[in-house]
């Protein structure tokens, strides 16, 4: 899916988390962040952890908008399922 530049920040304004992670990770890759980094290493690990949290995220909105359509249908059953109900 292709979107154009105003779609996607009009997108990115609707989602605030998504919007700072990506600042934090544009402010590591110009090094403009509070600390400087210095060593390759360490931009290195702050983008690996910065990309687990984003992947993280994103799957985490996207099971919430998922799941959302059936918390409003489903009920809990109040009967115990016990093995020999999955023969019959």
């Amino acid at each position: 899916m292709v979107v154009t530049d105003k779609e996607f920040f009009d997108k990115l304004e609707q989602q605030p988390e998504l919007k700072n992670r990506f600042k934090v990770m544009l402010s590591i890759s110009t090094n403009s962040g509070k600390e400087l980094i210095t060593l390759a290493d360490e931009a290195e690990y702050r983008v690996i952890e910065q990309v687990r949290k984003l992947s993280q995220e994103l799957l985490q909105g996207w099971a919430n908008k998922e799941s959302a359509p059936y918390h409003k249908t489903w009920t809990p059953s109040l009967k115990t399922l016990l093995p020999q109900d999955l023969l019959t």
